[in-house]
Formats: structure tokens, sequence, C-alpha cells
């Protein structure tokens, strides 16, 4: 489902672009500000992100925001099994069109916070309960890709980050379930997972992206 649902929103964006206007680059020059939603189907380690961002339009050349993404999962991933996990980015990202009319290049600072609950069988249950067992990570990030955007007379925007990368800088446990291990093998383990999640690099593939600018 989640390929046919892939499948059909490319080709909205393959039709939206063809029929876009022509001279993005001038239109982006008489806007200010822009606001959009994406869905990136494809996002790595985790899918299916979703994101809400903001810019400033400087020029024709630049463009400066915000954006929030975020992710809530549940899956067997990295070799371990999670119960359900929350992952929320906060970037501060840039575009830059080489004199281009609609490809760009994407780079940003970034920071992840992740809530991680690993499975009830890492944990010693009968002196606690499952819900306070939660492991959380956060993590600073550089962020690079690149994109195509396009703009209309009436200030629609469509987007496409082909491809992003969030490369962690510093990354830390600010809470760790190993407290509540059944033991020290078990203790070892949950160490070894949350230094793997503070640390994993995201890649977001095909990130669809519609809004307006004003």
């Amino acid at each position: 489902m989640k390929k046919i649902i892939s499948g059909i929103l490319l080709f909205m964006v393959f039709t939206l672009s063809v029929s876009a206007e022509e001279d993005s680059r001038t239109l982006r020059s008489n806007t200010h500000i822009g606001i959009d939603v994406g869905y990136a189907p494809v996002s790595l380690p985790f899918p299916s992100t979703k994101s809400l961002s903001a810019y400033l339009i400087l020029d024709p050349n630049w463009q400066i925001g915000f954006e929030y993404a975020w992710t809530t999962f549940g899956l067997k991933a990295l070799s371990f099994e999670l119960g359900a996990m929350e992952e929320d980015n906060y970037t501060i990202k840039a575009r830059y069109f080489p004199n281009s009319n609609s490809f760009n290049w994407v780079f940003g600072y970034g920071r992840r916070d992740m809530t991680v609950k690993l499975a009830s069988d890492f944990f010693d249950l009968v002196t606690n309960t499952y819900s306070m067992v939660a492991s959380q990570t956060r993590t600073n990030y550089v962020q690079l890709g690149l994109s195509n955007q396009w703009q209309w007379q009436k200030g629609y925007v469509v987007t496409v980050d082909w491809l992003t990368v969030n490369i962690p800088v510093a990354a830390e446990v600010t809470t760790s379930a190993s407290q509540y291990a059944k033991d020290a093998t078990y203790r070892a383990r949950i160490q070894d997972a949350e230094d793997i999640l503070a640390w994993y690099p995201q890649a977001w593939v095909v990130e669809m992206k519609v809004g307006f600018a004003f």
C-alpha cells in the first residue's frame, strides 16, 4: 500500500511540475515567506516521516527557515526490537538555488530528540512498570541535501527533496533505561542500543512537500 501511495504522489508531483510556471525564479523574487507540509515515505532507518516548515525567501537564490519533522513507529530494527519510538527533528535549514529555476542545494543544522521503549523482555518488570523504562537520546546533526522547488503565479509551491541526509556531530543519552534491566548482561545490551540510537545517521528519500508562498 505504501508503494502505491508513493507512486501516486510521485505521479502528481511530476504532473504538477510539468504544468508549473516556467520561471519559478522570477516568482521567488516577488514573494517573501513560505510554508509547507511534507511526507517522506522512504525515510531511513525509520519510515514515514512527516514535516512542517516555514521559511523566508531572501532573494531568488536563497531561502532560510525552520523545519520540524517527526516519526512515530514500533518495529524491529538494528538487530534489536523496539517496542515503540518517537523521533523529533528540529532543523534550521537553508536552500541555495545556484542561478537555477528550481534546482537547489539544502543544508542546515539541527537537533534530534528521540524517545524509545526497547522490548519488554529486556527489563525487570516485577519491580518496575513498562511505562517507566523509556530511553531518551539527543543528537546534533549537520543536514545536506538536493532538491527541486516549483512555484506558481498564485503562490502554490511544490518541493521534492530528492535526498536529505542528517549526519550526527554530537550525541548523548539523556535518560537511560539500563537502570531497569533484568541483569548486567541486559544492562550492557540496553546501553549499546542507546549508543546506536544516539549516533545513527538519517536519510530521507523523495520527501514531497506542498505549500504556499506570499
